[in-house]
């Protein structure tokens, strides 16, 4: 629902890390504004891979900015991210057996998903690290699709941007200082948005 508050806790290890070395350090009162759900109860579960795909333990769990944007590719989404804010993040990756990362190789059904929540400092910077995320994605090969009832603010749009095998998937949506993003690669005509904006609900429906 518009304007609710996604709670999220904030991680021991993020707490201590602020402490220096002082173990006996009274914890940081935690922002008033903020309270909480673990990222990774708000992403896909492992054993919620869509028909076709394999959950992917080695691209997924608490990941750090240059693994959400390799610097070898995304130098500048990577500092956007951090001026930004970027505090964690927690991603859950599946893909079909045989992936070659190639558009034009795209399969009939679920060929990549990737689900992820992204925590930020503030809601600002969440919010301005959302607008990147899309930015970094515009084609005149994408169209909107609509994406009312998703959090604070929500975008999401759909298309072949690379190739007509492909149709590509995008959904993000900002709860207070975290943006959940969910990102499809699929083959043409065969996973529909309804697909996907089925997933979307599973995602935000665990926010409370």
């Amino acid at each position: 629902m518009i304007g609710r508050r996604l709670t999220l806790i904030i991680l021991a290890v993020l707490v201590c890390a602020s402490c220096g070395g002082e173990s006996e350090a009274e914890p940081a009162e935690p922002d008033e504004h903020v309270a909480a759900v673990d990222l990774g109860d708000v992403v896909l579960e492992a054993t919620e891979a869509p028909p076709g795909t394999e959950y992917l333990a080695e691209r997924s769990g608490t990941i750090r900015v240059e693994e959400l944007w390799p610097s070898d590719c995304c130098p500048t989404q990577q500092m956007v991210f951090q001026d930004a804010g970027f505090s964690t993040a927690y991603a859950r990756v599946f893909e079909k057996p045989g992936h070659t990362g190639d558009p034009i190789d795209t399969r009939a059904g679920w060929e990549t998903v990737s689900s992820a929540a992204v925590l930020f400092r503030t809601e600002e910077g969440a919010s301005t690290a959302m607008d990147s995320w899309l930015g970094y994605y515009e084609s005149p090969a994408l169209e909107a699709v609509a994406a009312e009832g998703l959090g604070d603010e929500a975008v999401a749009v759909m298309g072949s941007p690379e190739a007509p095998a492909e149709v590509f998937y995008l959904f993000l949506w900002r709860i207070d200082r975290a943006v959940l993003n969910l990102r499809v690669s699929a083959g043409a005509g065969t996973v529909s948005v309804e697909d996907v904006q089925a997933l979307v609900e599973l995602m935000d429906s665990r926010v409370t």
